[in-house]
């Protein structure tokens, strides 16, 4: 298992090693985000995604496939 790890922290030193500063500083917030567990989705995401999986549930905003052909057909028309 600590071979893997090595192997890891070998690649991330190669590719630290060529990034510019901002990328530096983003890559670094991601890492805090991660270690500081500071991932979690907001409440209010969570409800959205509950609310549209209830709609999924009950076919209330589905698209036939008849529709979502002719939607995808205009907006290539379109373009």
């Amino acid at each position: 298992m600590r071979a893997s790890v090595s192997s890891l922290d070998k690649q991330l030193d190669n590719y630290i090693s060529v990034l510019n500063d901002p990328q530096k500083q983003a890559l670094l917030t991601v890492a805090k985000s991660l270690a500081e567990g500071d991932n979690e989705y907001s409440n209010e995401f969570k409800a959205e995604l509950d609310s549209r999986y209830a709609e999924y549930k009950d076919g209330s905003h589905l698209v036939s496939e008849e529709d979502a052909n002719k939607r995808i057909s205009n907006i290539i028309k379109a373009k």
